[in-house]
């Protein structure tokens, strides 16, 4: 089944487009309707930057795209054109140049990328033969990042390492101090970055999410994060806002062997579903 049939897009609506009036979003709707937000146009521009990201080398970017629209729409990955060993060649590769840069960053692109190949090949972690070292090194900087009050690094190596892991690489961190960032995000409505942050809470401290408690408000907050990125176009932001809203709406989030499993509820499914159609403006 392609995007197009899991979107529900029928082939005589973009024929209908002049004729049909954009359907209100409401105020006061929680979570985040995928079917009802990503068209075909956006995948297929996602299509076009995955594919300016593979001809250009930046395999870590390019893997988290394809890892992103996997978890987004499963039954159509087929649609994406990657291949598994030249994935394998190309992240090691970047590891081995990151592993050569001691300023500190080389390492949190070493983590992106791992993650990204985590999310995609699950089974394949140990062909990146990551070595003891990697991962101390990985986990000092995952440390360092907490300085900065951002947990994005800590995130990934939650969902990248062991799931038996004694050390979920979050070091001494605590829940309060992610919520304590989430709170001047959100005062300084800096929802892209509360967006992350909340992520970040949701996979380090699951049985506190709850205690976030988005109400309509952030909601539509955080799908206008979203809307603004889909208007400009850039595919790659959009899916991921798209991934991250998920994780957000998700009635259970788990970190397994498979890495980040999302147990949907029948509301905030995000399988097949077929949109409302618009309704047609009256021609007088």
């Amino acid at each position: 089944m392609g995007v197009r049939e899991q979107l529900g897009e029928r082939p005589d609506e973009m024929r209908l487009q002049d004729l049909t009036l954009e359907i209100p979003k409401p105020k006061n709707e929680e979570g985040f309707d995928l079917n009802k937000n990503i068209t075909e146009d956006n995948v297929e521009g996602l299509k076009r930057e995955l594919a300016t990201l593979r001809g250009l080398g930046h395999w870590g970017n390019y893997t988290r795209g394809v890892a992103e629209f996997k978890n987004l729409f499963p039954e159509c990955i087929g649609e994406i054109d990657f291949d598994e060993k030249e994935i394998l060649d190309g992240i090691k590769g970047e590891l081995e140049k990151y592993r050569s840069d001691h300023s500190g960053r080389g390492w949190s692109f070493f983590i992106r990328s791992v993650y990204a190949f985590k999310m995609l090949f699950p089974d394949k972690i140990n062909e990146l033969d990551l070595s003891s070292e990697d991962w101390q090194r990985m986990r000092g900087r995952t440390l360092h990042q907490h300085r900065d009050k951002s947990h994005h690094l800590a995130m990934q190596m939650r969902v990248t390492s062991p799931v038996d892991a004694k050390d979920p690489y979050s070091g001494d961190l605590t829940a309060e101090e992610v919520k304590e960032v989430l709170d001047s995000k959100k005062e300084n409505e800096e929802w892209q970055d509360y967006i992350k942050e909340a992520v970040c809470f949701r996979v380090l401290f699951p049985k506190k999410f709850n205690e976030l408690q988005f109400d309509n408000e952030i909601w539509s907050e955080m799908r206008n994060v979203f809307y603004k990125q889909q208007k400009s176009n850039i595919m790659s932001a959009t899916f991921r806002s798209a991934f991250f809203l998920k994780v957000l709406a998700a009635k259970e989030v788990k970190i397994t062997d498979q890495g980040l499993e999302l147990i949907m509820s029948e509301k905030e499914s995000f399988q097949q579903t077929t949109p409302p159609r618009p309704e047609r403006k009256e021609l007088n």
